[in-house]
C-alpha cells in the first residue's frame, strides 16, 4: 500500500512532533508500505521519511520544481517524482496513493488534508484519511469537522470517512482496515 503522509516541514516545533512523525514513518516501513510524501528533508516530512528509510522501507517524494534549489529536497534512496507546480504535486501524491495520513502542519498541510476529504466526499476518490490528533491545529481540526456537522455543513457520511487518531497506530490501523 502507498500511504501520503501530509505535514509540517518547518523546523523548530516542540519534539514530540517529530517523534510522532519518525513513529509513522518507521510503522509504514515494518507495515512493508511505501511512503508517499512532499518530498523534503526537514521538519516533520523530514521526520517521518527518516523512520521509514532507517527502517527499510520505500519512500516516494514527489518534488515541484519551485523547490528545486532552494530546498532540502529528500532524494537519497528515494523514487523521485518531479512536478511543475505546488497544485500537480498535490495532484500526484493524491493520484499514485491508497491512503492518506495527516500529520500536524500549517497551511498547505491543511490544504492537502481537504482537497482529499472534498475529493472522497463527492465520490471522486474512495481512499482512507487519518488525521492525527496531536497538538492543538489537529484538534482545531477535528473541532471545525465536528463544528460543521452539528450546523449541517458537513454530512456524516464525509465524517464517517474520516480516522481521528490518537496515536501513530492507531493511524496505520485505521488506513490498513
Amino acid at each position: 500500500m502507498k500511504i501520503c503522509v501530509f505535514c509540517s516541514s518547518s523546523e523548530g516545533l516542540a519534539n514530540e512532533y517529530y517523534e510522532a512523525g519518525f513513529e509513522v514513518g518507521k510503522l509504514i516501513a515494518e507495515g512493508g508500505h511505501t511512503l508517499v510524501f512532499g518530498g523534503y528533508t526537514k521538519g516533520i516530512m523530514g521526520a517521518v521519511a527518516q523512520g521509514c528509510k532507517e527502517n527499510g522501507g520505500k519512500v516516494v517524494s514527489v518534488i515541484p520544481a519551485i523547490f528545486d534549489g532552494i530546498r532540502a529536497n529528500f532524494e537519497d534512496g528515494a523514487d523521485v517524482i518531479n512536478t511543475e507546480t505546488m497544485s500537480s504535486r498535490k495532484d500526484k501524491m493524491i493520484e499514485i496513493a491508497d491512503a492518506f495520513i495527516s500529520l500536524p502542519g500549517g497551511v498547505g498541510t491543511v490544504d492537502e488534508l481537504f482537497q482529499v476529504i472534498a475529493l472522497n466526499a463527492v465520490g471522486e476518490i474512495s481512499k482512507p484519511v487519518a488525521i492525527l490528533m496531536q497538538g492543538k491545529t489537529q484538534k482545531f481540526l477535528g473541532e471545525f469537522l465536528w463544528q460543521g456537522l452539528s450546523e449541517g455543513f458537513v454530512p456524516k457520511k464525509t465524517i464517517n470517512k474520516i480516522g481521528i487518531c490518537h496515536t501513530p497506530q492507531e493511524l496505520l490501523d485505521y488506513v490498513q482496515r
